[in-house]
């Protein structure tokens, strides 16, 4: 039940919100619509979102100018009855007549924001209505500043001024920081206009001031304020109270330790207190002198400080030296139990500790040489003590005396409370570091050096023998082509002289056959008609064998049957586009590697003849095709079922067949031997029988 209740309380809460959502856009729209006619609705533009755009016409009286003597810009407050609200001029409009206050005169401009997302009301013109008494300002008090009711109003107000700065961000204006009665700190900034207004206003930190100005809500810089701010109009806004008691404190003591790193010296006073003072003065005092400083008191939660502190030398006693104490570092930061606890009794005591130097101030951000005392790690600082450390280097052991001090961290972005982080011990005088034991020739570090010079030069070889690699790579790929270019080169001059050998005693000694043949009709094509027709006839047998022999070069040019791996493959390729409804039966096993190119050609070619006269010739609708390797020699046979023939009475080359002839010429060139087996009705067998040329290969 709780939970349902809680579910629709939290729903209302939603809607209300929502409704106050959309009444906000519909007021910033209507304001965005309609001019703002008096101060009021503008200083509630300038905080609104949306508010950017929005034109401005009102007259009210000037309370407040500041002029910027650098870009020369003016800001300008001025109050009506609704309220007051601040203007500037921009680089294109600036008046003619400089604003006073106490003038009356109409403002007119529109609303702009810049990089930052804030709003700034620019005049477009300004007007001077008439000249009037400068206003009285308002007395402030620290809580009507933070409600917002003084917003833009001449107001004047008392605090502390405790502390000022160049602006980083605007370095035509100061930042001053002044505490009001109530502790709370109130941030305001005043224009330059002098380089001496920053030492006189230095003079006065700890003194309590007058602030004469006006209250804004924001500011147009890039620092982001919490609160309202309080601008001036000029740095003798701020004015001493010279009837007013200083607010600084005062101490006086023995300084026991000095820290120019920090600008800091702790102070023992005569009850045995000790002060850490930070001081504004770049030259500081010297171990063991009195001296008084006076300073804003503040506390970090573990001691007293003065900050921006300044101090003069006292005639006082001489100070003692204490006995430095030796403690364990492990005592400084746990308990007994081995938890961390950070003793802050040892704080401001002269103490001793032991250990090995692991760097260097060079080395660390802070500018401290750290010594490791058995795994815990101390700080040294010896920035009061120039060249004491001179001739110590890393893994040196050595006894260190001096004063303890402790580190507090600034308080950090997830707590507002001061945290320490440990001790660091402040040298006193030269005195307080004795060398124990140097670090022997043979380091570490100079170790890690040889095995780097080492590593270096071993890979500069490995890179210089990579880049020989490649490089003989390289070469090799290049005499690799060029090698490659030459057998190309060879081979295809092989080639062309293989096809003209062809060429020549194929078809050339075809065509001479036809010619002769041709020439012989002519002869007798008056005389004896039937001899005419049967030269003719042997004519154009021999032209149709020379087509055909003309067709299968062209087909061996084209055919890739070479590139087979086994020449079953080989012989399967060149026979598929000439057969069709034949059977082969296919069984040869002589290795393709133990034929040359040249060799397995003319054997496809003689194989390819032999099939196409069984097909053409003998009808055969069957052939059987082996081949193997004997007696060291290739050997293939091809047997069809056709009609067969008398070999004795074959027809010849001057019957118009050179199948056979051809045949027969080929083996010749290749040194082999052919026999045909027929006989009419009986089918035809041919044998071949050629020596391998690559004997080693198998």
């Amino acid at each position: 039940m709780r939970a349902l209740w809680y579910n629709l309380l939290v729903m209302k809460l939603h809607g209300i919100l929502a409704l106050s959502a959309v009444v906000a856009a519909l007021a910033s729209l209507a304001d965005a619509g309609e001019p703002a006619h008096d101060a009021a609705s503008l200083a509630r533009a300038l905080t609104a979102q949306g508010g950017e755009g929005l034109k401005f016409d009102f007259s009210a009286v000037v309370t407040y100018v500041c002029t910027n003597n650098f870009d020369r810009r003016i800001n300008i407050a001025a109050e009506d009855a609704s309220g007051a609200v601040l203007v500037c001029t921009s680089d294109e409009v600036r008046p003619a007549v400089l604003p006073m206050p106490g003038d009356t005169a109409r403002f007119t401009g529109e609303v702009r924001g810049n990089v930052y997302g804030r709003n700034f009301a620019v005049l477009d013109s300004y007007e001077l209505a008439s000249r009037g008494k400068a206003p009285a300002p308002q007395e402030l008090t620290h809580d009507a500043m933070l409600s917002g009711s003084c917003d833009y109003k001449l107001v004047r107000f008392r605090g502390v001024l405790k502390d000022v700065i160049f602006n980083e961000t605007d370095p035509d204006y100061m930042l001053f920081m002044i505490e009001a009665p109530n502790g709370r700190g109130i941030f305001t900034t005043a224009p330059v206009f002098d380089a001496g207004a920053f030492d006189r206003m230095d003079a006065l930190i700890g003194r309590p001031v007058e602030v004469t100005g006006v209250v804004v809500p924001f500011d147009h810089s890039p620092r982001l304020y919490t609160g309202r701010i309080f601008k001036v109009s000029d740095v003798e806004c701020i004015r001493p109270l010279e009837d007013a008691p200083d607010a600084r404190t005062h101490i006086q003591g023995h300084v026991v330790a000095v820290s120019k790193r920090a600008g800091r010296v702790i102070l023992k006073t005569d009850r045995g207190e000790f002060v850490s003072v930070n001081l504004a003065d770049p030259h500081l005092p010297s171990y063991g002198e009195c001296v008084e400083a006076s300073g804003l008191e503040e506390t970090d939660l573990f001691r007293r400080t003065l900050f921006n502190a300044q101090w003069t030398k006292l005639d006082g006693p001489a100070y003692r030296d204490e006995d430095p104490v030796s403690v364990s570092p492990r005592k400084l930061t746990q308990d007994a139990q081995g938890r961390r606890k950070v003793n802050c009794e040892y704080y401001g005591r002269a103490i001793r500790v032991s250990g090995t130097i692991r760097s260097m101030p060079e080395d660390d951000p802070e500018g401290r040489m750290l010594l490791d005392c058995d795994g815990c790690p101390v700080y040294v600082d010896a920035s009061a003590l120039p060249g004491v450390l001179d001739g110590l280097e890393e893994e040196t052991v050595v006894d260190v005396s001096g004063t303890c001090a402790l580190d507090v961290d600034a308080p950090e972005r997830t707590s507002a409370i001061p945290r320490l982080r440990g001790f660091t011990i402040i040298l006193r005088t030269p005195s307080d570091i004795t060398v124990v034991r140097r670090p022997s020739w043979w380091t570490p570090a100079k170790l890690a050096t040889v095995i780097g010079a080492l590593l270096a030069m071993l890979v500069a070889v490995t890179a210089w023998n990579t880049s020989l690699r490649r490089l003989a790579a390289r070469k090799g790929r290049e005499l690799m082509r060029e090698q490659i270019g030459h057998v190309a080169a060879k081979l295809k001059t092989e080639e062309r002289t293989r096809l003209a050998v062809e060429l020549h005693d194929s078809l050339a000694q075809t065509l001479s056959g036809i010619s002769l043949e041709i020439d012989t009709a002519k002869k007798l094509a008056d005389e004896n008609g039937p001899g005419m027709r049967k030269h003719l006839g042997i004519a154009a047998r021999t032209l149709k064998s020379c087509r055909d022999e003309l067709r299968n070069c062209l087909w061996d040019l084209r055919n890739r049957a070479l590139e087979a791996s086994s020449m079953n493959d080989a012989i399967r390729q060149t026979l598929l586009p000439h057969l069709r409804g034949v059977e082969v039966v296919l069984r040869v096993n002589v290795p393709r590697s133990r034929l040359t190119d040249n060799t397995a050609h003319a054997v496809l070619r003689i194989v390819r003849e032999l099939v196409l006269n069984g097909v053409r010739h003998g009808g055969a609708t069957k052939v059987w095709i082996a081949g193997a390797i004997d007696d060291g020699r290739a050997k293939f046979s091809v047997r069809d079922n056709g009609s067969g023939f008398d070999p004795a009475t074959a027809p010849s080359f001057a019957q118009g067949h050179y199948g056979l002839l051809g045949i027969r010429e080929r083996i010749e060139s290749l040194e082999g031997e052919f026999t045909i087996e027929s006989a009419p009705g009986e089918g035809t067998k041919a044998t071949i029988s050629i020596p391998p040329i690559n004997k080693d290969s198998k």
